[in-house]
């Protein structure tokens, strides 16, 4: 069957005068309503990717049952408008790159050779980089293929048109919504192990010091020698013998990767970049749980050498494109901005933490931010305590800090990332998840090709689509995870709420930020964010309560006694919902 014969589409079993029928998720078009095929079945509030003819929807896969917590991640996703099926004319042509996938194309440098191998979670199938890095006497060769997702996707492609719609592959609990048809994504773009891909590849030469000394660019046919979880790496270069295949070309690669990460950290650490201590959560989904489940994620250091060598590239990719670049070139670069945090913010911190440590006795040697001597904020976070009590209380700080921050967006304008350190820096490294990935990976071909200035006016507009499309799919991520994050909570204190309150958990929190009329508590367990407001502490104590003016304290109103403290340990619990207002209603007992 292929994909042009039958429509498919998202949809959700309801009950319409007693007979069950499909409700198109999105799009009236034929219609909102789709009855069943003859001997079709599906469940009240169960969703399906299901496919129409004439005799009616027939079901191809039961995707969420009713009542699942899959089923509430995809009634997220349809609330966002996150489609995970496409056009038929998209998958028609994604059906025909499949028979004609570019690896042969005579104009690829052959580099199969190389033993590259991906490094990324173990449940990653849209491989976007691989890497192989050679020791040299002066510093390191690092050649980094990306997922060649242009060449698929071209400007003014049916493809493209639909990757500019969605803008980037959202992430939820279970669920992922590509912006690339799976059949791309997770089959001829992605650098899977053991065949060749085509691929965009940088090839840096670093000093001994990570320094870039030599950037060149091909395209080129890769193959991946291995997929490789972070945890893995780490046991290989531990010594496990029994972690990895047995390659020791591919050892030596990952042993160089190792020292060039460090490398790129100890070098963004000189130069103040700063590295917060964030409380890292994942929520997921586990076998016979309803609830989405709270993890803290295991990180280990390859995940940071991951991280250094991606912002090395992106920095780079940036730097090619703004060189040289003028308003009559047909080079059209998009950057990814993050301003400073403003003055008056670091100077908020500042007198936040004057007063933690007045408050609550702490080592002023210790704890004291000396800006005004000229400490950089990131050597006084690097300087705090990393263990036990005084570790915690340091994340509280952390956490502080990490409010200063303005939002990163996209901008047609060169200017730093401050986040990464960055003059300009680019989003090179992931062209088959995000819509910048794609334009900026045309734009490098077009400038190592020579593109003539008249396709600069055409890129121009596209360029405006790309960055507004990108900057809204930022924005709508982060709703998401905020959504994501509701239903965790809803789930976690519904079930207390049943129980009498004499009974209801009582659950261990830091207090990790005060601010107008509400504490923010981090939970122990499950390592979940919630909003305490001071409404319902003032219900809890019997009088009016109030947050200091710089945030380091809530007070009783009565005789201005502290009640809370930035950083206090508490025992947190459901006292109920309120409806109208539509959040929960909380105690918060000291430890």
């Amino acid at each position: 069957m292929q994909h042009s014969d039958r429509e498919s589409f998202l949809g959700l079993g309801i009950r319409v005068q007693g007979h069950l029928v499909l409700e198109r998720c999105f799009g009236p078009t034929p219609a909102s309503q789709s009855p069943l095929a003859a001997g079709e079945e599906v469940g009240e509030g169960d969703y399906v990717l299901a496919e129409t003819d004439p005799r009616g929807a027939w079901v191809r896969e039961r995707v969420a049952t009713s009542g699942s917590a899959l089923a509430v991640v995809y009634a997220l996703a349809v609330r966002h408008g996150l489609n995970p099926v496409f056009p038929p004319r998209v998958m028609a042509d994604a059906d025909a790159l499949r028979a004609r996938p570019g690896i042969d194309d005579p104009q690829l440098a052959d580099l199969t050779g190389l033993p590259f191998c991906t490094i990324d979670g173990p449940a990653t199938r849209d491989l976007d980089q691989a890497l192989h890095v050679e020791p040299l006497a002066t510093g390191f060769r690092l050649h980094y293929a990306l997922a060649d997702a242009s060449w698929f996707a071209p400007l003014g492609s049916a493809l493209f048109a639909e990757a500019l719609r969605r803008a980037a592959s959202f992430y939820l609990p279970g669920l992922t919504i590509p912006m690339l048809p799976r059949v791309l994504s997770e089959g001829i773009v992605s650098l899977s192990p053991a065949v060749s891909r085509r691929a965009l590849v940088m090839v840096l030469e670093l000093d001994a010091d990570g320094q870039v000394v030599r950037c060149d660019w091909v395209r080129a046919r890769v193959q991946s020698r291995a997929k490789l979880a972070f945890e893995q790496v780490a046991r290989m270069l531990a010594g496990d013998a029994g972690a990895g295949p047995e390659a020791p070309e591919l050892l030596a690669s990952l042993s160089a990767f190792r020292d060039l990460g460090e490398t790129l950290a100890r070098r963004r650490d000189r130069e103040g970049v700063v590295r917060y201590r964030r409380d890292e959560v994942d929520l997921t989904l586990v076998d016979g749980v309803r609830g989405l489940v709270a993890v803290r994620p295991v990180v280990n250091p390859v995940e940071r050498w991951n991280e250094e060598v991606s912002v090395l590239c992106n920095t780079q990719g940036a730097r090619f494109l703004l060189e040289g670049d003028s308003a009559d070139d047909a080079i059209e670069p998009i950057y990814r901005v993050h301003p400073a945090p403003p003055p008056a913010a670091l100077a908020e911190l500042e007198r936040r933490i004057v007063g933690l440590v007045a408050l609550r006795r702490l080592d002023a040697a210790v704890w004291t931010w000396h800006r005004q001597a000229g400490q950089s904020l990131a050597d006084y976070l690097r300087g705090l305590p990393a263990d036990g009590e005084e570790g915690r209380l340091a994340q509280v700080v952390s956490r502080q800090a990490v409010i200063t921050n303005l939002r990163a967006t996209y901008s047609a304008e060169p200017a730093p990332h401050t986040g990464v350190g960055a003059e300009v820096y680019g989003r090179f490294t992931a062209p088959m998840r995000e819509i910048v990935g794609i334009f900026l990976h045309h734009e490098t071909i077009a400038k190592l090709t020579g593109a003539p200035p008249s396709v600069a006016r055409d890129d121009r507009t596209v360029r405006r689509q790309v960055i507004d499309g990108a900057n809204r799919a930022r924005e709508l991520q982060s709703r998401l995870l905020k959504d994501v994050n509701r239903v965790a909570i809803n789930g976690l204190f519904k079930a207390d709420l049943g129980l009498p309150e004499a009974e209801r958990p009582r659950r261990r929190a830091t207090v990790m930020g005060l601010r107008s009329n509400r504490l923010y508590c981090l939970l122990d367990a499950p390592p979940l964010e919630i909003k305490v407001y001071t409404a319902d502490v003032a219900g809890v104590v019997g009088e009016p309560v109030a947050i200091d003016p710089d945030g380091i304290a809530v007070r009783a109103g009565s005789d201005g006694r502290v009640l809370a403290r930035l950083g206090d340990r508490g025992r947190l619990y459901v006292r109920g919902f309120d409806a109208q207002r539509d959040r929960w209603v909380f105690g918060l007992l000291a430890d």
